[in-house]
This record gives structure tokens, sequence and C-alpha cells, in this order.
């Protein structure tokens, strides 16, 4: 049986400049370095959501607030089937109802 602390330390991540560089770029290779409510597709589910969420007398803060909800939910559609598949995941997410 391996030592646990050894592959932790095989494991912690790149150690090299270029290699945390590359890293870097992996959300915005895989396209997931978008806001949701900035997603042109998405934007008008998170709002829609919002607005059920706080009714339509809500102040502007409230309703900011708000948005967090959907964006958080759809967020962990979107990126949930690519966690469990281990590759990016490109399909829209159903539609929540």
């Amino acid at each position: 049986m391996r030592d646990g602390r050894g592959l932790g330390r095989a494991s912690s991540g790149p150690k090299t400049a270029t290699g945390k560089a590359q890293s870097a770029q992996n959300a915005f290779r895989h396209g997931f370095n978008v806001p949701i409510r900035l997603d042109t597709d998405l934007a008008s589910d998170v709002e829609a959501l919002a607005q059920r969420i706080v009714g339509k007398s809500a102040d502007a803060d409230v309703l900011e607030a708000a948005r967090r909800v959907p964006e958080s939910i759809l967020a962990d559609r979107i990126m949930l089937p690519s966690r469990l598949a281990g590759t990016a995941a490109h399909a829209p997410p159903s539609p929540i109802v």
C-alpha cells in the first residue's frame, strides 16, 4: 500500500510557472469562465427565476441578491455533468420550471 502523504504530494497541482499558467486557462478553454447572467442563452432564465423568488415589488438590492440563487442552480446543472464525466459538457442545461 502506498503512503498517502506521497500521493498527496504527487497530486498537488502544477509546480512550474508554465504549468500554472496553463492550468489557469482551463476554465476559459472549457467555457466555464463566463458568469451565468452574462450568458445570453441563460440570462432570461436567471431573471425570471429571481423575479419568482422575490416577487414584482422587490427593490433592486433584493432582486440582485435573489439572482444568485438561479445562477448557482444553473451553474451546478452546467458543471455537474462535466465533473461526473471528467470532461467539459457543452450541452445546455435542462429547463427549470
